[in-house]
């Protein structure tokens, strides 16, 4: 019986990592005082300028922290981008937020493989 309940536990593991398709990425920078933490899940595709998100594939998501701001980004029910700012929804970005987009798409952009 504990034979069946590891493998029944092994295969839902499994199973759950496999619905997941993409990369899970947390990178973790602090000097001094400023904390820098970008957490990724799932494929994110950023526009050529690489200052925005472009899509984000189902249950993936982008966290973005930098000395007390955050941001969220999520796939929204249409297939959109949902973002939250510092606990708000928002659908919306102001230039301050733009600004705090573009910093977490470039550092993802960074760490993505390149295509050839």
């Amino acid at each position: 019986m504990k034979t069946l309940k590891t493998l029944f536990l092994t295969i839902t593991i499994i199973a759950a990592a496999a619905c997941n398709r993409g990369r899970h990425v947390i990178i973790v920078t602090q000097t001094n005082d400023i904390k820098i933490k970008l957490e990724y899940t799932g494929t994110i595709v950023v526009n050529t300028d690489q200052n925005r998100i472009v899509s984000i594939s189902p249950n993936g998501y982008v966290s973005y922290y930098n000395n007390g701001n955050e941001l969220i980004a999520s796939r929204g029910d249409g297939g959109g981008i949902d973002y939250e700012i510092n606990g708000e929804k928002t659908s919306n970005l102001n230039s301050n937020e733009q600004a705090l987009l573009a910093e977490a798409v470039k550092m993802i952009a960074k760490h993505q493989p390149k295509l050839n």
